[in-house]
């Protein structure tokens, strides 16, 4: 059950203290990846991949790095109801 509103919190981390095993996991898995990426073999067979067509993905990442993501545009459709929305925030106050 959540704690009701205006109850101090108890227990657990203090806001703003970070949570030390989520952060040391990141570094290793950076320090892996990093170890990883920089292997000459791992590098050699990445560029035989995206030369044989086999790593698309890897393609359009190494591209969007090199060069930055393309813009998308957005597409919006629908009405926006905002008497509606007035009118809640009207009765809300």
């Amino acid at each position: 059950m959540a704690r009701p509103k205006g109850l101090p919190k108890s227990g657990g981390r203090r806001r703003g203290t970070p949570n030390r095993v989520a952060h040391r996991e990141r570094c290793e898995i950076k320090d892996f990846a990093r170890a990883v990426l920089q292997d000459p073999a791992y590098q050699a067979s990445l560029v035989t991949r995206i030369r044989d067509g086999k790593a698309p993905h890897m393609e359009a990442l190494l591209h969007h790095y090199a060069y930055g993501v393309p813009k998308q545009p957005v597409e919006m459709s629908g009405e926006l109801a905002t008497e509606t929305t007035i009118v809640h925030e009207h009765r809300r106050s």
